[in-house]
């Protein structure tokens, strides 16, 4: 992406990638050196979770040649991919291993950066004609002045995982995504039960109501005939299990059947008022 779409686009504006970047206007750090960088700066803001650098046996910086065991193990896994002269990007397939690092595990991870873009090659192809690269060619003992063609391997992408920090990171994530669970869970439950309890403050209330509707005389509010003497037996049966005095009191029934008539001749009322 950067190589193929930055770099090439201010090649074309008549600038580029320079080492030296930092004293030529229009210009920007080589690929290998944007990605040191980009990787120094992950890096430092992961909490040591990964690390990555470039890295090559073509290497334009000391410190990106092929340092450690690994790296000289997987490379040659890489070039065994390339080809003499590629149509089209390669299908490149990364090489990794687990390694033991002081009793801690780390995955190590290489994946091949070929060059994506015309202006990689030639920059490349240039650094390898200067004097210095040349020698430090002789000196890692890798044959100076190669010249690449597009898509072949230029250098790869180191990735270092310590598992050990992994673990523990996942350990806290599984944690965290556990107590949010137990909250989402318990919430629910809680909402849940205060509707089931308004559902059952609601009903009880319902059947009260229409128990003692059922029970009492909607005009009056008088006991029904069957409620009365539903009630007048439950008393009967006490006095005479207990041997108690249990006292009545009537209402007035012409009273009550006259307001029982007034209703009914109000009701009769209303409802002629409302056929008109």
């Amino acid at each position: 992406m950067y190589a193929a779409q930055i770099v090439e686009k201010l090649r074309r504006d008549g600038f580029g990638s320079h080492a030296e970047f930092e004293n030529r206007a229009g210009y920007v750090p080589l690929p290998a050196q944007f990605l040191k960088m980009f990787g120094q700066q992950v890096s430092s803001e992961n909490n040591g979770l990964f690390s990555y650098k470039p890295v090559s046996k073509w290497n334009l910086e000391p410190s990106q040649y092929l340092t450690d065991e690994f790296l000289r193990w997987a490379w040659p896994q890489l070039e065994v991919q390339d080809r003499e002269t590629p149509a089209a990007p390669i299908d490149w397939k990364p090489v990794w291993r687990i390694d033991a690092v002081n009793g801690a595990k780390i995955l190590r991870y290489l994946r091949a950066d070929p060059a994506s873009a015309r202006s990689c090659v030639a920059c490349h192809n240039a650094q390898e004609a200067l004097p210095e690269v040349r020698a430090r060619r002789v000196q890692q003992g890798v044959p100076p002045g190669k010249q690449w063609r597009l898509h072949q391997l230029l250098g790869a992408i180191d990735v270092t995982i310590p598992l050990d920090k992994v673990e523990v990171f996942a350990a806290a994530q599984n944690r965290i995504t556990l107590a949010v669970i137990i909250g989402v869970v318990g919430a629910g439950v809680v909402i849940l039960g205060f509707l089931v309890s308004l559902d059952v403050t609601r009903s009880r209330r319902m059947a009260r109501e229409l128990s003692w509707q059922a029970n009492h005389d909607s005009l009056t509010g008088l006991a029904s005939r069957t409620a009365f003497e539903r009630h007048a037996e439950e008393l009967l049966h006490h006095a005479r299990a207990g041997g108690g005095v249990h006292a009545l009191l009537l209402p007035d029934a012409a009273s009550a059947q006259q307001r029982v008539e007034g209703a009914s001749t109000h009701e009769r009322h209303a409802g002629a008022v409302g056929r008109r």
